[in-house]
């Protein structure tokens, strides 16, 4: 990834905030958080482990090669959720929020995703089937 493609989504003034090659579980979130968002962080080759679920909000998105993995049986609606901007702007209790966070190359298997149409749809793309 190249800074050029981090221009409006990761304030350049920030410390280094970046988490690579890990895997993740929720209590591992926390300490990132302001209230309930996780914001302008950028995550790296990352492996996402639930269960847990993200509200998705401000300009961050999926980029170049995401995974999401669904569970035996699973549509790709069982770990989507759509809400309105207002609502994904608040943070909904008992989720994670991520805001204007880069997610390159990460994957994520039993997390469920919740946003607008338009958020929601970044995530399609990138569902992989369980096989």
């Amino acid at each position: 990834m190249k800074d050029d493609d981090l221009a409006g989504i990761i304030d350049p003034g920030l410390p280094d905030r970046t988490w690579r090659d890990r895997e993740v579980y929720q209590q591992d979130l926390a300490p990132l958080a302001t209230g309930t968002f996780v914001r302008e962080w950028i995550f790296e080759r990352c492996h996402f482990k639930g269960p847990m679920i993200f509200c998705l909000a401000g300009a961050g998105s999926f980029v170049e090669y995401a995974s999401v993995y669904l569970q035996p049986g699973w549509s790709p609606e069982a770990v989507l959720y759509e809400v309105s901007e207002e609502r994904a702007q608040h943070g909904l209790i008992g989720m994670i929020g991520l805001e204007s966070c880069v997610l390159d190359r990460c994957r994520f298997s039993g997390v469920g995703f919740a946003g607008t149409p338009d958020k929601l749809a970044l995530v399609r793309q990138v569902i992989v089937p369980y096989h």
